[in-house]
């Protein structure tokens, strides 16, 4: 009847859909690894993205996306409207490098540098940002070269500092990239029903997609802990308190609370 011919027609529509994304992901294969390669070669510490943050806000504003810059200091994002009705989906990609040296010996190597908590330092996409980055770059392309029949809007988060930030302002406008951009509200206009993150990862398959709501992968914090000992003379040692001893034991005893008491299962 008239719903089974709805079906039909729907599983006709996402089947050209799909064939329309799969023929422009093959025609930009060029473009993207020829982007990312040039992000790679030119990698940047968080909250200093500037050359990559204004490459990505070119190729979007080139799309006629609405691009807004300086976005948790140095994001960039982007709207694209879809000329049906329908849900606000977000798209993820990072920016930013590490601050490690590149010996990979690839014509594309970085040979950058970088200051890091105020030390000079080598710097490298170690980490796949530059991949993230082309990746949504060319997402872009594809979804905004289907308008006319895309329900809803996108939205393209281009976040820094995901790797935490390079340098120290008093202000407090050193933190991650992810919670500076919910900070400055980014997420409340347009709201998304959905976010979508991406990471490339060695251990899956080519061709293939991993994914779980929720958190994956893993992040890195700092725990500082003061020690403090007690002098005295060495044939003495039971007058004084050792704290090279003490942080021994505090390392050993805090790996256990990772290693033995927390459950990475679910």
């Amino acid at each position: 009847g008239v719903a089974s011919s709805a079906v039909i027609a729907a599983n006709s529509g996402q089947d050209s859909a799909r064939e329309t994304i799969a023929a422009q992901a093959k025609v930009l294969e060029p473009a993207l690894l020829e982007t990312r390669r040039d992000i790679h070669a030119h990698p940047e510490l968080g909250n200093t993205e500037h050359r990559t943050a204004e490459l990505v806000a070119k190729q979007l504003r080139e799309m006629g996306l609405e691009v807004k810059t300086g976005v948790a200091r140095t994001g960039v994002v982007a709207i694209l409207k879809g000329a049906l009705p329908g849900p606000t989906v977000a798209l993820r990609a990072d920016m930013d490098a590490l601050p490690v040296k590149e010996v990979s010996g690839l014509p594309f190597a970085s040979k950058a540098k970088g200051v890091y908590l105020d030390k000079e330092v080598d710097v490298m996409h170690a980490c796949g940002h530059d991949a993230h980055t082309a990746i949504l770059l060319s997402t872009a392309k594809i979804l905004t070269g289907m308008r006319d029949r895309l329900p809803g809007t996108v939205v393209f988060y281009f976040q820094p500092a995901e790797e935490g930030p390079s340098d120290f302002i008093p202000d407090g406008k050193n933190t991650w990239g992810a919670k500076m951009m919910v900070q400055e509200g980014l997420m409340k206009s347009p709201k998304p029903d959905a976010v979508f993150g991406l990471h490339v990862w060695a251990g899956v398959p080519a061709g293939q997609i991993a994914y779980r709501p929720g958190p994956t992968l893993a992040s890195s914090d700092d725990l500082r802990i003061k020690i403090l000992g007690k002098q005295t003379h060495a044939g003495r040692p039971w007058d004084g308190i050792d704290p090279i001893t003490v942080g021994a034991q505090a390392i050993v005893g805090l790996q256990t609370v990772v290693s033995r008491r927390t459950d990475i299962s679910s």
